[in-house]
C-alpha cells in the first residue's frame, strides 16, 4: 500500500530527518537534486542535450532548483538559471546553493521587470527543457503577478517540462491550480508521493511521475500517520484466487437488486450483469411487476421477481412487504439503479432501509431519495456503501458540485466518517473512504467510461464482491479498480467516443484474468502507466 502525504504532513518528515536525525537539511537538498538530474538524464537526456532552463522561485524548490543546474552543468550540458524576483532574498539552504552555483560559471540571470520577462519567454519557447523550481508543495495561495505570467509563459513554450515536487502552481493537497499552474510531463516528487499529485486534476498537470529518495530513513515514513494511499492490486488480490475444485453458485452469494422504473430498464440491467461477471454465484432482480416481461426477456442469466408496483408504475409502500420477503435468503443488496425519483420511489427506498439488516449498496436513485434523510445511515446495523457521482455528491452534502470536487478527498472522508458509511465518490480518480477516515484513490479508468451506466455497472461489481463474502472494504478497493481497469481494455478496442457500459461488463472477465496472472506472477502490475515505482 502506497501512502500518500499531505503538505504538512512532508514538512513534519523533513523536519524530524533534520532534528532528531540530525540529518542536515542542505543534505536532504543535495539529495533532492542529484536524484531530479538522474531522472532526467534517464527520462529526457534527448531533450536535454538541446539546452536547459532553470526557472527557480524565492522558496526551498528554487534552491532544489540551484542544486539541479549545477550537477547538468557538471555533466557537460548547456545550462541557464533563471531567478524570479531579487536573488538577496533567499535564506538558509537555498542561499548556500545560490552561493555555490554562482561560482561554477552557470549563466544566471534575474526576470523583475516586464523586459527580462520577454526576454525568459522567448528563451523558453527555444529550450530543450524546461525545469520548474518556481513553486513547492506549501504553497496554500493563488498565484499571480510575475509568477502567474511566468507559468504560462512556461505552459505556452511548447518545450517539455520536468517539475521540481511538483508542478508550481498545484496544491499538494487537493492537486487543484492555484489560479494557475504549470503541465508538467515528468515530476520528481521528493520522499513521499503527495495526494495532490494523484488526484484530479493533479495529476493531469504532473504527467509521468517519479517518487526520489532523499535519504529520509524509512522508520520516519513508517511512524508517519498517512490516511491517504493509491489503490493497488497487492491490497485485494486474495480475491483473485483460484476456486476449490467442489465450488458451486451457492458458495459464491445471492445478490438482490432492487430497481427500474419504466423508461430506465438498462440500468438494473448493468447492475446485474455486472455482478454476475465479477463472480457472484447468484442474481434476482427485483422491479416493479409491469417491467417483469421486459427484463426476463433482456436478461438470461438473471432472475427476475415481479413486486407489485405504486401509483407512478414504478416502487412505492405496495412494494414493501414482497421486498422485504424477497430479500431474507439474500446476501448483499444494491438499490436505486433506475428507480426515479418520485415520492413513492422515495417512501419505498427509505421504508426498506429504516429495517434492512443486510449489507447494502446504494447509487444512482436509491441515493437522491435519501437527501434529507440522512439519519437513516447512522441508524443501520449492517455495512452501508454509497456510490455517489460528484452532482449526487453534491445533493446528499448540501454544497455545490464544484465545492465536492475543489477537494475531492476531504468531501468523501467527512461523509463517510460523520454518518458511519463506506462511500465511492466516483469521476476521474474515484475516490474510496471508509467510516474510519482512511481514504484510497483508484488510479484505473479513463474518460471513455462517461457514459451512461457505468455507474450501475460499479454498483453490480462492488455488490458481487460482498456477496462471495470478502470483506466490505477490500470489495471496495477492487470493485472500483476491476472496473476502471475494464474500461481501460475496453478503450483500447472501443475508443474514448465509442465505448459504452456494457463494453466495461464484457471486458470484466479479461481484467480479472490479468490480474489473476499478476498473481501467480506470470505479468507486470496492470494500472497507471504514469508513475513510477522504480
Amino acid at each position: 500500500m502506497l501512502k500518500l502525504l499531505t503538505a504538512e504532513q512532508m514538512r513534519e518528515l523533513d523536519r524530524r530527518a533534520i532534528e532528531e536525525c540530525g540529518i542536515p537539511g542542505i543534505v536532504l537538498m543535495e539529495n533532492a537534486g542529484i536524484g531530479s538530474v538522474a531522472v532526467i538524464l534517464d527520462s529526457l537526456a534527448e531533450e536535454a542535450m538541446t539546452g536547459i532552463c532553470v526557472v527557480s522561485g524565492p522558496g526551498n524548490n528554487g534552491g532544489d532548483g540551484f542544486v539541479i543546474a549545477r550537477h547538468l552543468w557538471n555533466k557537460g550540458l548547456d545550462v541557464e538559471v533563471y531567478i524570479l524576483g531579487d536573488s538577496r532574498k533567499y535564506k538558509g539552504d537555498a542561499k548556500i546553493n545560490l552561493k555555490i552555483l554562482e561560482k561554477t560559471g552557470v549563466p544566471i540571470n534575474n526576470v523583475t521587470d516586464s523586459e527580462e520577462m520577454e526576454i525568459l519567454r522567448e528563451d523558453l519557447s527555444s529550450a530543450g527543457l524546461i525545469v520548474d523550481a518556481i513553486f513547492g508543495t506549501g504553497l496554500d495561495r493563488e498565484v499571480a503577478g510575475l509568477y502567474g505570467e511566468v507559468i504560462e509563459a512556461i505552459n505556452e513554450s511548447g518545450s517539455p517540462v520536468f517539475a521540481v515536487d511538483i508542478p508550481s502552481g498545484l496544491n499538494a493537497d487537493t492537486g487543484q491550480p492555484m489560479a494557475v499552474a504549470v503541465f508538467a510531463e515528468h515530476t520528481g516528487t521528493f520522499g513521499i508521493p503527495k495526494i495532490g499529485h494523484f488526484t484530479f486534476p493533479g495529476y493531469i498537470y504532473c504527467g509521468e511521475i517519479y517518487p526520489i529518495d532523499i535519504s529520509i530513513p524509512a522508520f520516519l515514513v513508517e511512524e508517519m500517520d498517512a490516511d491517504t494511499s493509491i489503490t493497488e492490486p497487492h491490497d485485494f488480490l486474495q480475491i483473485f484466487e483460484a476456486r476449490e475444485d467442489e465450488s458451486h453458485k451457492g458458495a459464491f452469494g445471492h445478490v438482490c437488486v432492487l430497481g427500474g422504473c419504466p423508461g430506465m430498464t438498462g440500468a438494473p440491467a448493468l447492475c446485474s450483469l455486472a455482478a454476475l461477471r465479477i463472480g457472484a454465484g447468484l442474481c434476482t432482480l427485483g422491479v416493479p411487476e409491469g417491467l417483469n416481461l421486459a427484463m426476463e426477456a433482456k436478461l438470461t442469466e438473471v432472475m427476475t421477481k415481479p413486486l407489485p408496483q405504486g401509483k407512478d408504475q414504478g416502487f412505492g409502500i405496495p412494494s414493501l412487504p414482497e421486498a422485504r420477503a424477497l430479500l431474507k435468503d439474500k446476501t448483499v443488496l444494491a438499490l436505486g439503479p433506475g428507480m426515479g425519483q418520485s415520492p413513492e420511489a422515495g417512501r419505498f427506498v427509505r421504508g426498506l432501509l429504516e429495517d434492512l439488516d443486510l449489507p447494502v449498496v446504494i447509487d444512482a436513485d436509491g441515493l437522491n431519495n435519501l437527501v434529507d434523510h440522512l439519519d437513516i445511515l447512522s441508524l443501520r446495523r449492517a455495512d452501508t456503501i454509497l456510490t455517489p457521482h460528484p452532482g449526487e455528491m453534491s445533493r446528499l452534502m448540501g454544497i455545490s458540485t464544484k465545492d465536492v470536487q475543489a477537494d475531492r478527498i476531504q468531501a468523501a472522508k467527512s461523509f463517510a466518517t460523520k454518518h458511519g458509511v463506506f462511500l465511492v465518490l466516483k469521476g476521474a480518480r474515484s475516490i474510496v473512504a471508509a467510516p474510519d477516515g482512511r481514504t484510497w484513490i483508484n488510479i484505473t479508468g479513463n474518460p471513455g467510461m462517461a457514459t451512461a451506466g457505468s455507474g450501475d455497472v460499479l454498483t453490480g461489481v462492488i455488490a458481487g464482491l460482498i456477496a462471495q463474502g470478502y470483506k466490505t472494504l477490500d470489495s471496495l478497493l477492487a470493485g472500483t479498480y476491476v472496473h476502471g481497469f475494464a474500461g481501460d481494455i475496453a478503450l483500447d478496442k472501443k475508443t474514448e467516443k465509442g465505448m459504452i457500459a456494457s463494453d466495461i461488463v464484457e471486458e470484466m472477465p479479461e481484467a480479472i484474468r490479468s490480474l489473476e496472472s499478476f498473481l501467480r506472477g506470470d505479468e507486470e502490475e496492470p494500472g497507471d502507466d504514469d508513475f513510477d515505482l522504480d
